[in-house]
């Protein structure tokens, strides 16, 4: 075999260099999420979680104020992710490794606006 053939048999032959994930699986996760910091920051499980007193007694004013500051705050990090979430994957579809940065940060922003909702709801408690 030549040096130009063997050239073109090994380029032939090469496997991807890494294993690729559908972006069905972390875009799924991503959806989780969300599913989580909306029912912990409006669904109920957080002021429930952090502020209620016992059963059948009202919660703490004071933390449902606190509570509702750390939901206002967490919403720096929400709104970023829910923009990158649903034009990224519009976007960015035919750049599949652009992709996956794209959904690694807004699953990252995900995770830190439900920290930031957990982190004030536990300062907010009385």
């Amino acid at each position: 075999m030549t040096g130009a053939a063997l050239l073109v048999y090994a380029t032939d032959m090469q496997r991807p260099s890494r294993w690729r994930v559908s972006p069905a699986l972390p875009a799924a996760a991503n959806a989780a999420l969300v599913l989580l910091w909306l029912l912990s920051a409006y669904g109920g499980w957080g002021e429930t979680a952090f502020c209620a007193i016992a059963d059948g007694l009202p919660a703490d004013p004071q933390c449902l104020i606190g509570f509702a500051a750390a939901v206002e705050y967490s919403l720096i990090l929400a709104v970023p992710a829910l923009v990158l979430g649903l034009l990224g994957g519009v976007l960015l579809r035919d750049d599949p490794d652009a992709l996956d940065i794209l959904l690694t940060a807004t699953a990252g922003l995900w995770i830190l606006a439900e920290a930031v909702v957990f982190t004030g709801g536990y300062l907010a408690q009385p």
